[in-house]
């Protein structure tokens, strides 16, 4: 089996284990990354679409893997050539949000067999206008996230890690008030850490980027928030899964439908306002050794269900579901 990935990998993001869990989920992987190529190219897309579809045709490949998230990386040339090879599965992810739906999607989606996201509302969106479409779980990388690597000493109790984007999506400025509140309840026994945070809490500092020092900050945590920007069906960044990956007990907001994937009280927490979430960090602060219990069950269910070698699986069942094989 071969597996063609195009994505937007770059030094900053090389998603390490992505690659690696698809290349190791075939017999012969090839990938080209949009961002480096328009990198070498000094900005310049230029003949990005005729180097992919000579590759396409050498290679010959069963699957093409496409992540792009934005509407440079396909154009309408290889779209057309991706529209008329009916011969290899082509599948679409994407695990960012916006809202709206950016339109490129639904173009995009008309010329591939599957497109992918982290949330039931796109799907739902893309399968409204006609758009094959399926939910799968971001994963995450274990050789980074686990609970086997540095701590911080004297760390503080209480974490969260996100950017403060001012007013820009549905649950920006909630964020921003819970960052707020937590301040000013916990003081530095609560560190955030992420940009856009400095007018709030000074000196607080990213971590974007830095995966190894967040995976530390993390295990060196007792209690880890997750609040995503967005209020969608099944959705959240892949935050909770390194947060769990990492062994630290995570408190979530209580998005949709998040009980599809965790048990509230057993693998982690849930909270719906300020003043829950203060309650339950003063509760489970007390409570160390139910924290650890819900904790250490929260790393068990991430490690076997939700690493990027589960999503690599999944990318392949998908094919095998399509029943297109080469003549």
């Amino acid at each position: 089996m071969k597996l063609y990935h195009i994505g937007i990998l770059d030094e900053r993001e090389p998603i390490l284990a992505l690659r690696y869990a698809l290349k190791d989920s075939v017999t012969e992987y090839r990938e080209i990354s949009y961002s480096n190529y328009v990198e070498l190219n000094k900005g310049s897309n230029l003949h990005f679409e005729h180097y992919v579809i000579t590759t396409i045709h050498e290679f010959n490949p069963d699957i093409i893997f496409i992540h792009a998230q934005s509407s440079d990386v396909l154009n309408d040339r290889l779209l057309l050539y991706l529209h008329q090879r009916n011969d290899i599965f082509k599948i679409g992810f994407s695990g960012d949000v916006r809202e709206p739906l950016p339109n490129f999607y639904i173009k995009y989606g008309n010329h591939i067999n599957l497109s992918l996201f982290t949330n039931d509302n796109d799907v739902e969106k893309c399968r409204s206008k006609g758009i094959n479409s399926d939910f799968i779980h971001v994963g995450y990388d274990k050789e980074i996230y686990n609970t086997k690597g540095d701590v911080f000493e004297n760390h503080p109790d209480i974490v969260f890690m996100g950017n403060n984007y001012g007013n820009h999506f549905p649950l920006s400025l909630d964020r921003e008030k819970m960052v707020r509140f937590l301040h000013s309840n916990y003081g530095s026994n609560f560190v955030v850490y992420g940009s856009g945070w400095n007018t709030i809490i000074p000196y607080s500092k990213s971590l974007m980027f830095s995966h190894s020092e967040e995976a530390k900050a993390y295990r060196s945590s007792k209690i880890a928030i997750n609040y995503s920007h967005f209020n969608y069906s099944r959705y959240s960044s892949d935050r909770l899964n390194r947060i769990l990956g990492c062994g630290c007990f995570c408190l979530s907001h209580n998005y949709q439908n998040i009980e599809h994937d965790f048990i509230p009280n057993i693998d982690l927490d849930i909270f719906n306002n300020l003043d829950e979430l203060k309650q339950k960090i003063d509760y489970y602060l007390q409570d160390e050794k139910l924290r650890k219990i819900i904790a250490k069950n929260g790393n068990k269910k991430i490690e076997q269900g939700y690493s990027y070698r589960n999503f690599a699986e999944r990318i392949i069942r998908f094919y095998r579901e399509s029943g297109i094989k080469k003549a």
